[in-house]
């Protein structure tokens, strides 16, 4: 709550198989083979048939000696657009989002879109502060776009044995108040995150407000802030004291105090936007022949 007057898929496939299935031995055909970080989480060995040395921009870089061995035209870069805007990795949620390239970055669009790793809600996180930086990445332009209020709960889960944290689908409040949503059943809260919206002139809108203190102090936990200058913050019910732990965040251009140049984007609402229009296109469509037109009856 900020209104506070100053005054007042096909690898996982092959998974089922590779426990049967002895690897090929690519040495035979000449290739040398490698364990690499793709969907798999490195579980299928792989080979690659291109040369060590790769074009990045205008240089070439020997990926096995980590470095720059000469240089191509501008011109011939130039060419090459495709080439900025995919990664040298898979996306680690490209088996959630198939419709787009698993080596796209940002939905293929960079220059609407900043994301460090794509992750969503949901996802695992070493740390509670990871948790945070990555709400606050996808969540903070939102609030600010839409000029409301956003808040999570992050709780802690297990994965593959190891004990770390996510955050739950935001809920969306007003301009100047929200409800935590809350974790699934039998989850624990630890943490309550929530953004500021947008920058309001003559508000408290960088900082934690008195309300905003005292809904953690009732939980007995900690609590998080993302504000239109681009801040996350941590107040500590336990000393009460307040720090930053980012500044990185997407941030309001008319806060005056704005900390960044990270424009705001709509991540919540372009990735709804993508996948509806994938499921759209996937409806079958019905074709009728002209000769059967006359029976189609109308019903208004």
């Amino acid at each position: 709550m900020k209104k506070v007057l100053f005054s007042f898929a096909i690898l996982s496939v092959s998974a089922g198989l590779s426990a049967q299935t002895a690897m090929p031995d690519f040495s035979k055909l000449g290739y040398k083979k490698s364990v690499m970080y793709t969907s798999s989480k490195g579980e299928f060995e792989e080979f690659h048939d291109q040369t060590d040395v790769v074009e990045i921009g205008t240089a070439l870089f020997n990926t096995k000696t980590n470095q720059v061995v000469g240089f191509v035209s501008e011109k011939r870069a130039e060419t090459d657009v495709a080439s900025a805007t995919t990664a040298m990795s898979v996306d680690p949620m490209c088996e959630k989002y198939y419709w787009i390239s698993p080596y796209a970055y940002c939905l293929n669009n960079p220059i609407r879109f900043v994301d460090q790793n794509g992750k969503d809600p949901g996802d695992f996180f070493q740390t509670i502060n990871a948790a945070v930086k990555d709400w606050g990445k996808y969540y903070n332009g939102a609030s600010i776009l839409r000029s409301k209020e956003f808040s999570s709960s992050i709780y802690s889960l297990e994965k593959n044995g190891k004990s770390g944290y996510t955050y739950s689908v935001a809920n969306i409040g007003e301009d100047d108040n929200v409800k935590a949503s809350s974790p699934p059943d039998g989850k624990e809260t630890k943490a309550i995150i929530h953004s500021h919206g947008s920058y309001e002139e003559g508000y408290l809108n960088n900082d934690f407000s008195p309300s905003d203190k005292w809904t953690y102090y009732d939980a007995g936990i900690n609590g998080f802030v993302t504000t239109p200058d681009g801040s996350l913050k941590k107040y500590n019910v336990n000393t009460t004291e307040v720090t930053t732990i980012s500044k990185d965040m997407p941030s309001d251009p008319n806060d005056p105090g704005r900390k960044n140049k990270i424009e705001p984007t709509d991540i919540p609402m372009e990735k709804k936007r993508v996948q509806t229009t994938i499921e759209q296109d996937k409806k079958p469509e019905l074709k009728i022949p002209e000769t059967e037109w006359d029976k189609i009856h109308l019903v208004f």
